[in-house]
């Protein structure tokens, strides 16, 4: 029998790789001190959509929310996809009226997701008979 000729692990020789090959990259900082995780800049390159606006998250976009929620009569049973979209349009043109400097711009998803949540919110409160504020 004819052994091959594949070498070993131990006949390889292995070089020394540098160092910075092997280093994680450090995260990019994008709007102040606001980072992105490894996954959100990763969902980001992947679909050419800024995490940030998936989603409604400090006050200021919260109560402005709300104006236009009260405002429009906002409810996800009466929204068709026009009224989505021209929910999003107004939100964003509200939000860039503020005058803020680092302004993400909402998706129709943001808008929708934070409907579902207010109204699961209101009619558990209207459950529990909770009508204090918050």
């Amino acid at each position: 029998m004819k052994r091959s000729s594949v070498p070993t692990t131990t006949a390889l020789e292995v070089k020394e790789v540098p160092r910075h090959l092997t280093q994680p990259l450090p995260l990019p900082t994008t709007l102040g001190n606001v980072k992105l995780t490894r996954s959100e800049q990763f969902f980001s390159f992947a679909t050419n959509i800024d995490i940030r606006s998936l989603s409604i998250s400090n006050k200021i976009e919260f109560h402005l929310f709300m104006d236009l929620r009260a405002e429009h009569k906002w409810v996800t049973y009466s929204m068709t996809t026009t009224r989505w979209i021209r929910a999003t349009n107004d939100y964003n043109q509200r939000l860039q009226q503020l005058g803020h400097q680092d302004v993400i711009l909402k998706n129709p998803r943001a808008i929708m997701d934070k409907l579902a949540d207010v109204e699961i919110a209101i009619a558990d409160r209207i459950l529990k008979n909770n009508y204090v504020g918050m």
